[in-house]
């Protein structure tokens, strides 16, 4: 069974990879307070789209 790409994302952002915006492309998403590993909350830093995950 293949994971769907969104899992794939979502798995780098938890790992601390860059990954690309999906409302923009051409900005990245950056935890917001700094540390990926505690936050679920991440911010793209070209157009301010966020991702929680809870």
């Amino acid at each position: 069974m293949e994971v769907p790409e969104g899992v794939k994302k979502l798995n780098k952002l938890l790992n601390g990879e860059k990954v690309t915006c999906t409302e923009c492309g051409k900005g990245t998403y950056e935890p917001i307070g700094g540390d990926f590993k505690k936050t679920h909350c991440f911010k793209c830093s070209y157009c301010g789209a966020k991702i929680n995950i809870d």
